[in-house]
């Protein structure tokens, strides 16, 4: 990782609050890539100008990935 990025994380984490991307998590994020182009470090700048995490930005929904529930996992 470039000096670059760990310095946009670090500006990220310290006006939103919120934790680093994880990349494995937005591959295929319709939104993380026809509004940044799949270009982390333009979502980065994007939320720290506008003060939102990355989560809200590309509508992400962790619970819709990750069903935990045992009646409807399968």
């Amino acid at each position: 990782m470039s000096d670059g990025m760990r310095e946009l994380i670090k500006q990220y984490r310290a006006i939103t609050g919120g934790e680093a991307v994880p990349l494995m998590e937005i591959l295929g994020n319709a939104i993380y890539y026809e509004k940044f182009g799949c270009d982390l470090a333009s979502l980065y700048l994007y939320c720290i100008e506008n003060k939102v995490k990355w989560e809200d930005v590309l509508d992400f929904h962790p619970e819709e990935f990750y069903n935990t529930d045992p009646l409807t996992m399968f």
